[in-house]
């Protein structure tokens, strides 16, 4: 209620966020890869460090693209000193597939939150996602789903925190601000 902020509940899993996607999918990439190659890039942390920063960007573009394709070239090299290149390619659906279990343990721990503070889904004014993660079009599909509306989407969920946090420390020290700037932190 106006600059006043309360928080009624916590929760969380510090095993669930975007690396554990891109880990999924990565365990994926590397299965192609020892698959076509007899080699599996898990035993070298160099190759697997490179297939999952791949895989990131795999999640990253099928947020918006329905399918992608990429190509990693030398991830590893096989007789004779020959490099053994990974081309892979995942559609969004495949993705889904793969981390909704994943995806799903996050109303879990929506419903202890929600449990210790008396409330329940449809009860909550807004919805705000954080993190970019919940860019994935099934995420955000779950959550409109499970809460009973959209949520709202012209927050920056790489910036949520931060701008949250901003206006709590301009709530608590507003006369720390002025024309010119912060006075003081």
């Amino acid at each position: 209620a106006g600059d006043v902020f309360e928080v009624v509940s916590t929760a969380g899993d510090t095993f669930l966020g975007g690396d554990d996607i891109d880990v999924l999918i990565a365990e994926k990439m590397a299965d192609a890869f020892l698959e076509h190659h007899r080699f599996d890039p898990r035993s070298d942390a160099q190759a697997y460090e490179r297939l999952r920063a791949a895989a990131e960007w795999a999640k990253c573009q099928l947020s918006s693209e329905p399918e992608v394709q990429l190509r990693i070239e030398e991830l590893a090299y096989g007789e004779g000193g020959a490099s053994l290149d990974l081309s892979f390619g995942m559609a969004r659906a495949a993705l889904e597939r793969l981390t909704q279990p994943l995806i799903a343990r996050a109303f879990d721990v929506c419903e202890d939150a929600m449990g210790v503070a008396g409330v329940r889904p449809t009860q909550l004014d807004n919805v705000i996602l954080v993190g970019g993660s919940t860019r994935i079009p099934m995420v955000q599909r779950m959550v409109a789903e499970y809460f009973g509306r959209q949520p709202l989407s012209n927050i920056d969920p790489d910036l949520v925190v931060a701008q949250g946090a901003a206006l709590q420390a301009a709530a608590l020290a507003p006369d720390a601000l002025d024309a010119a700037g912060p006075k003081r932190l």
